[in-house]
């Protein structure tokens, strides 16, 4: 019985680690319109939402993610009538690769 409680508790964690990453390029920055919208990353596959909470927690400005490659989970990008979108709800939820990959 151990055993089997065992493997599963393996396979589950295997399970998380399995996820897809995707990884794009900031192109372009969209400063939200208010206070209540988000911050907007364009890029040439997905847009990349980022709440205000996030962009704190991440201590970063967030015009500072154009040129610079970002990776999610591929499960969590959204598609909607006008594009595709991925909404970082926790700083967690994003790796950043710092280096300039524009130049």
């Amino acid at each position: 019985m151990i055993k089997i409680i065992i493997l599963l508790i393996f396979s589950m964690t295997q399970a998380s680690y399995a996820q897809e990453e995707t990884c794009v390029v900031g192109q372009s920055y969209v400063p939200p319109a208010t206070t209540k919208h988000p911050h907007i990353i364009k890029t040439q596959s997905v847009d990349v939402v980022l709440w205000s909470s996030v962009v704190h927690s991440l201590e970063i400005s967030p015009w500072t993610l154009v040129c610079k490659k970002m990776c999610f989970n591929t499960s969590e990008i959204k598609t909607n009538k006008k594009s595709k979108e991925v909404i970082i709800n926790n700083h967690k939820d994003i790796k950043i690769q710092w280096e300039n990959i524009c130049n």
